[in-house]
């Protein structure tokens, strides 16, 4: 999702971001209703506002879709890169790139939990200089897998007792 278009769609001119406060400005805040309210230098119409939130909701079930046609585009390049770890220099920006596009719109869409989970594996990516060993691999596989599971069972946001055995078994990866 751009913030053009919900730009457009709310008929807001956003502020470009603030260099102090290091806020980017490509960020999608979540929830338009809050952002407002935490917001004083936002002028919107309440009315297009809520109309902005009712279209967000509405485009859950195309966030789902989309999420597990990357997360299969990204089974596809691990398994590449389980066949040939030597294609780290290609595969390993391919996997960072879609499992970052997972995690920028999982919050938008209120999957907070996808959006965690998709961080952690994006820090964990860019830790890797070199060709992935197994450890790396497994790290990288229990990553998509509880992705693919928030996706299957509809885990919205922090995922509740399932996200939180997701996250600790991640965590013991560490």
């Amino acid at each position: 999702m751009r913030w053009d278009l919900i730009s457009t769609l709310c008929q807001v001119e956003w502020d470009k971001g603030d260099p102090v406060s290091g806020q980017d400005q490509d960020a999608f805040p979540g929830n338009l209703s809050e952002e407002v309210q935490r917001s004083d230098t936002l002028d919107i119409d309440t009315m297009a506002l809520e109309n902005a939130d009712r279209m967000i909701m509405e485009m859950r079930e195309d966030y789902l879709r989309w999420a597990a046609d990357d997360l299969i585009v990204l089974a596809a390049i691990f398994h590449e890169l389980e066949a040939d770890p030597r294609k780290h220099d290609v595969l390993l920006p391919e996997i960072f790139r879609i499992s970052h596009d997972i995690k920028g719109q999982g919050g938008s869409f209120g999957f907070d939990l996808m959006t965690r989970i998709g961080n952690q594996l994006c820090r964990f990516l860019e830790t890797l200089d070199d060709q992935p060993c197994a450890d790396h691999l497994v790290h990288i596989r229990k990553h998509m897998d509880a992705m693919r599971a928030i996706i299957a069972n509809r885990l919205s946001g922090d995922g509740g007792e399932e996200g939180r055995i997701l996250i600790s078994d991640l965590a013991q990866l560490d």
